[in-house]
């Protein structure tokens, strides 16, 4: 192991070992191609049968390996369920606990399929698994007394070396092979029986399936899905962590318990907003591309939006988890998620200069409460990035309003009155979120300034204000003046869908209404004595 991996390691607790092997896996992808070795059926284990296995020793880093007799207790239609000497003869592991992870493997699970084990599910929702090299079905289930590493506990892992011949892989990686499709899972620290650890097995399972999908993919890609694996299983990790820190780029992987989570949440957004029949699922484990590219192109073949735009839903969704609204777009239907945590939190104004960063592909969450009719928001953010600015307007007594505020010129600043906070509005939360422009796996940190204030109506009024904003299907517009105005909507390719307004109107507040909404982007156009205004809403 590198001497990074080991400081990761040592300042943040994992309890997937796989990562650990992820560097070594990156380099197998050449290697990969030259599998010309015999591929002869080996014969498998009967039950009682003793084998000698290899299996990393993780209570040294970077990690050592040893071999361990392992006793075959079971046989099933596609397993073979194998448990170390010492943890049979400690009493870690009995035949009932053999009996659970059994009808967990092959017939029954927690969550929406109750009937279905998770081979079945896995497999189904993922892909097939491999059979590389020892021309057997049936997956070694191998159940041994992990020990942890200064405090640190390893629940299990996939060694991808165990798909190459020993000698080899010895040779190209330092990693030993057991030449047979094999999970390992621990079973002293929790009982392999619990729910947790069921779920434990469906995502290192998940593990050897996207090797067989795409041998070098990143670590935020396959761990989302094998996080997802356990959701389907119906037992998914508890959501701590990443919720009270958001500015936490997706597409990093540190081994904390936060990447867990929040690549566990991208991913069932993805599941549950996009996918049918797990087909967005196994084209995210089939698709060559790596990391963002591998998921723009899993996304839009099969008629998503692309990833820079499901991005900036995701990020109002965590916030707001609500599936009330806008079709659902803006939350969770198999989660209950936990308040996110805002960055800024404000309830006197005026507010600012405050200036602050946001990595690429993360969030900050800007809280304004007890503003003075009306939020007037200024945004400068880092010439040259791109940010998403997304208002979040917590309606007293209907919906929340989610609406798109995001800069588009070079200069990332923008000024923005927000009517309605404040009175109509109890509380507006802006997402600000980073991301790259074009697509790339980039997460640095970028700047910005915001600063903000509660106009008031008459302040607002006497400032000769145009005011344009939606709720809903509604669309709302207060002149100062009498004016000659255009109002018309087009849809995101440019074609207008609706002519909602052509000739004078008269000063004050004026309502419209969008037409049967559909599903997608719509962008209202505002033209008035030379200026154009626009809104952006999402349904």
């Amino acid at each position: 192991m590198t001497g990074i991996l080991f400081l990761a390691l040592s300042a943040q607790p994992t309890r997937c070992a796989t990562p650990l092997l992820y560097e070594k896996k990156a380099d197998a992808s050449c290697a990969a191609k030259t599998k010309a070795w015999d591929k002869s059926p080996k014969a498998g284990p009967n039950q009682g049968d003793t084998l000698l296995l290899w299996v990393m020793r993780l209570d040294t880093m970077p990690p050592g390996w040893m071999k361990l007799p392992f006793v075959c207790m079971r046989v099933t239609a596609n397993a073979y369920i194998m448990v170390e000497a010492a943890a049979l003869d400690s009493g870690f592991v009995t035949t009932a606990t053999v009996d659970s992870i059994e009808t967990a493997f092959e017939d029954a699970s927690l969550g929406f399929w109750p009937d279905t084990g998770i081979y079945v599910i896995d497999t189904s929702a993922f892909g097939p698994p491999p059979d590389e090299i020892d021309n057997d079905p049936r997956i070694y289930l191998l159940y041994y007394i992990i020990e942890g590493y200064m405090g640190y506990q390893f629940d299990g892992y996939f060694n991808f070396a165990d798909e190459y011949p020993d000698s080899l892989a010895w040779q190209w990686w330092g990693i030993h092979s057991n030449e047979r499709e094999c999970v390992y899972l621990d079973c002293h620290n929790e009982s392999p029986a619990t729910p947790r650890m069921l779920g434990v097995l469906a995502h290192e399972f998940q593990h050897m399936i996207h090797w067989l999908g795409d041998e070098n993919e990143v670590p935020w890609v396959d761990e989302g899905c094998a996080e997802l694996a356990m959701f389907l299983y119906g037992a998914p990790d508890p959501l701590v962590e990443f919720p009270s820190n958001p500015d936490n780029s997706l597409v990093t992987w540190s081994t904390g318990f936060a990447d867990y989570v929040k690549t566990y949440l991208w991913t069932l957004y993805l599941y549950e907003q996009f996918d049918s029949g797990f087909a967005l699922t196994r084209a995210l484990v089939d698709e060559d591309a790596n990391s963002v590219f591998g998921v723009e192109n899993a996304l839009l073949s099969h008629g998503a939006p692309g990833m820079t735009e499901v991005f900036s839903r995701w990020v109002v969704a965590n916030y707001l988890d609500d599936t009330s609204i806008y079709g659902g777009l803006y939350g969770y239907y198999g989660e209950d998620l936990p308040p996110f945590a805002p960055h800024g939190i404000h309830n006197s104004y005026p507010v600012g200069p405050i200036s602050r960063t946001v990595h690429l592909w993360a969030t900050d969450y800007i809280r304004f409460r007890n503003v003075p009719d009306g939020l007037q928001f200024t945004f400068d953010g880092q010439d040259g990035k791109h940010f998403f600015l997304l208002a979040m307007l917590f309606d007293s007594s209907g919906p929340t309003v989610v609406q798109d505020i995001s800069p588009s010129n070079t200069g990332q600043d923008t000024s923005v009155y927000l009517p309605g906070v404040g009175y109509q509005y109890w509380q507006a939360v802006i997402a600000i979120a980073g991301y790259p422009y074009p697509l790339s796996g980039d997460s640095s940190n970028l700047s910005y300034t915001y600063w903000a204030d509660g106009t008031g109506v008459e302040e607002a009024e006497a400032g000769r204000r145009i005011d344009f904003w939606s709720a809903g299907s509604r669309v709302f517009l207060s002149l100062p003046v009498d004016a000659d105005v255009s109002l018309r909507v087009y849809d995101i390719e440019g074609r207008m869908i609706q002519d909602m307004h052509e000739g004078d109107l008269s000063s004050g507040k004026h309502e419209f209404t969008l037409n049967q909404p559909t599903r997608g982007i719509r962008i209202v156009v505002l033209r008035q004595d030379g200026e154009t205004h626009t809104l952006k809403i999402v349904n």
